[in-house]
């Protein structure tokens, strides 16, 4: 069978000849080369007014040229609100196909009309947007649209016995022409003959847009899913609005339910947990991932009927250079470091070296609360330090000090020790209590400061809402896995 992406038009051709044009044509005064009485100057008016269809400049609408795989899809997309609509649900930055430049005035119609499922390229990596379409090619295409708006495309498979040329149509093409036959989309030429090679022209395009109106009236497209969105009853459009967790952690879980696609920027939700929290309490998100934070973090929800669900558990780690020779340090020689009493890494075991304290805004950085909680007790940061923003902690924790010193970060636990910009090896995590951050060790308790993450939304919400979809999807293997990738959060 030929690509699918020559699905063209799944009903397209719709009676390329319907006379009937009505008592006076707009479309004649509008362009020069449309007769009052020609048989598509009716469908002129109507793609013409409905803003489906623009002349070619001059004063003209060029009736008799053809149709390209860059019009169909276009004008389709007009009628759906196309390129406007899918932008709400997907970043594409990558190129649709290979000769699919960015910025040119097919872009986004055919990035909309390949993710509603109309069109699947022409090989090779292409799509010849400029290439002629056929008539099979369009009645496929119209099918194809007519299924995503959500219309029955049944059909009793004896559209085609009427035309004498029936043998002609390809194979990939049969079902489709079957039901652009049935439904009078395609009504077939002077001679009787179905031609389903032959090309489309505009004037034939109007005709067909016309009558679609009848055949699939409804104009929304109902984009395609992953097998994953689709099990937990998750679409493009009831996506809730997910807050918390990483930036990164949010964009995985929206690539697990659209696809290979990244979220549009007004589909991320703050990041940090006070932000998170906030979010949830205004209504703009209905899903927060989120660890346990400090009693005046979560009371920003004020006194919501909030539903927990633990996902796992995580930690927070102290960082410093891979060359220090320093390997753990104990509760009071953390709070002695954070309230200024202690600065030298000797008193760890270390070289005789200044410490230097590494902090961060507690607003942003969710390792920050739990500083606060497990370390510091509700106590502020009272020792000098040198700021750092969110996980630029590591970074700063491995970097060398001019003064030579070396520095103390802190920050979630990270299986892999793997961060960018950072050599393997050279950033290490400290014990505390004796106790090494393993995923071993944080996931049965024995490492001493880890803590619960969990998933938060509203208790009223029913069963089968996609928010507990989706984290039901969380719990399982592959949730867990983006869990521990993004936040460091282990099956506890």
């Amino acid at each position: 069978m030929r690509s699918k992406g020559r699905q063209a038009v799944a009903a397209c051709l719709a009676g390329l000849l319907l006379a009937g044009t009505g008592p006076h044509s707009l479309a004649a005064e509008k362009f020069a080369d449309v007769p009052q009485n020609a048989w598509y100057a009716s469908a002129v008016d109507y793609v013409s007014e409905a803003g489906l269809f623009a002349g070619v400049g001059g004063g003209k609408f060029a009736p008799h040229a053809p149709m390209s795989w860059a019009m169909l899809v276009t004008v389709l997309s007009q009628r759906s609100g196309g390129a406007e609509e899918f932008q709400k649900y997907y970043n594409v930055t990558a190129p649709a196909w290979g000769d699919i430049p960015d910025g040119s005035w097919h872009e986004m119609p055919v990035k909309w009309a390949k993710y509603a499922g109309l069109i699947s390229g022409r090989g090779q990596g292409l799509f010849a947007p400029d290439d002629s379409v056929t008539r099979q090619e369009a009645a496929v295409i119209l099918y194809q649209y007519a299924r995503a708006t959500g219309h029955e495309v049944s059909h009793s498979g004896r559209g085609l016995d009427r035309f004498p040329d029936r043998e002609s149509a390809a194979p990939w093409a049969r079902e489709a022409l079957c039901w652009a036959a049935e439904n009078q989309l395609l009504a077939g030429l002077p001679d009787g003959s179905l031609q389903p090679g032959g090309i489309l022209t505009r004037a034939q395009g109007a005709v067909v847009l016309r009558r679609l109106e009848a055949v699939a009236p409804g104009k929304q497209v109902t984009y395609p899913m992953t097998e994953t969105a689709d099990a937990l009853g998750v679409t493009a459009e009831n996506y809730p609005q997910v807050a918390g967790g990483s930036l990164t952690l949010q964009t995985e879980l929206y690539r697990a339910m659209y696809g290979d696609v990244l979220p549009p920027e007004g589909r991320l939700g703050p990041a940090s947990a006070a932000g998170a929290w906030q979010a949830l309490a205004n209504g703009e998100a209905e899903l927060i991932l989120v660890p346990h934070s400090p009693e005046d973090v979560e009371a920003l929800a004020g006194d919501m009927d909030l539903e927990r669900v633990e996902l796992g558990r995580s930690a927070l780690v102290f960082y410093t250079c891979g060359e220090n020779t320093a390997s753990g340090l104990i509760l009071e020689q953390a709070k002695d470091i954070y309230q200024g009493s202690l600065s030298s890494w000797q008193a760890l075991g270390g070289p005789e070296r200044p410490l230097v304290v590494l902090d961060s805004d507690r607003a942003q950085d969710d390792s920050r609360l739990q500083l606060e909680r497990l370390i510091l007790q509700g106590g502020p940061v009272s020792a000098p330090a040198q700021m750092a923003e969110g996980n630029m902690l590591r970074l700063a924790a491995w970097a060398q000090n001019p003064e030579d010193a070396y520095n103390l970060g802190f920050g979630r636990f990270h299986a892999s020790l793997e961060f960018p910009d950072i050599p393997a090896g050279s950033l290490k995590p400290l014990a505390f209590e004796g106790v090494s951050p393993t995923g071993e060790t944080v996931a049965d308790g024995s490492y001493p400061l880890g803590y619960s993450y969990y998933a938060v939304y509203r208790g009223d919400l029913p069963e089968g809402h996609p928010v507990r979809g989706l984290v039901s999807w969380l719990q399982s293997q592959e949730g867990k896995g983006i869990l521990l990738a993004d936040v460091g959060v282990v099956d506890g």
